[in-house]
């Protein structure tokens, strides 16, 4: 079992008993997760020397982002709404995750609509996906 006392550590495989130290669950565990934040405000608060590759969410502009060791970076073009109703403006290629229903669609900025994620076998239903996190 590796120290796991750097930032991209990798994967670790633990076996009933093994105890873990501070940098184990800090660095294999919490930096290499993607954190929420409500804003970029609570985010420096949070992560005051960001490490770079770790991964956030901005729950204000539904973003994704990495730090690339000198500022936080988007992550692809795609906001990603997480809401019960239809989101009121979007790009092409823009996620929603409807927290009612539980269905992901992606907007198809061509026809202006949002379209299901999923689904198929030719029966034309919507599949359900399960959102950790939200």
């Amino acid at each position: 079992m590796g120290d796991g006392s750097v930032m991209g550590a990798g994967r670790e495989v633990f076996v009933a008993g093994d105890i873990l130290t501070a940098n184990q669950v800090n660095n294999l565990l919490m930096d290499q997760t993607v954190m929420f934040f409500d804003d970029a405000t609570d985010r420096t608060a949070s992560i005051p020397v960001p490490l770079t590759g770790m991964v956030t969410y901005l729950d204000d502009i539904k973003e994704l982002s990495s730090w690339d060791s000198t500022q936080w970076v988007r992550i692809g073009n795609a906001k990603i709404n997480i809401q019960s109703s239809e989101p009121g403006t979007a790009s092409d290629g823009d996620l929603w995750w409807n927290s009612t229903v539980g269905l992901l669609r992606a907007y198809f900025g061509a026809t202006s609509t949002w379209v299901s994620v999923g689904g198929g076998g030719g029966g034309g239903f919507e599949s359900s996906f399960l959102l950790m996190g939200a």
